[in-house]
């Protein structure tokens, strides 16, 4: 599996994009911590990722903005219970 990191400007943001070279046969986008995680078959170009990702800027940019993380341990108090 071959990892790049590229930088992606969606409606004048930049977010990073961690794309991800596998053994498959369609291209997966997931959103994280505010950034991109592309999953993509083997030999796609960085070109067609790309048009793909800016023909679909305005639903990934709404979703990256309005991003709110599940749990965040640097919000919240965490507490260590003891298994006896």
């Amino acid at each position: 599996m071959q990892r790049v990191k590229w930088n992606i400007e969606l409606k004048g943001h930049i977010y990073p994009c961690i794309v991800s070279f596998k053994k498959m046969k369609t291209i997966r986008v997931k959103i994280r911590d505010n950034y991109l995680e592309v999953s993509a078959p083997v030999g796609t170009s960085e070109k067609y990722i790309r048009d793909l990702i800016y023909e679909n800027e305005e639903d990934l940019y709404a979703r990256l903005s309005s991003y709110v993380p599940y749990f965040d341990l640097r919000y919240s108090d965490v507490l260590f219970f003891k298994y006896s």
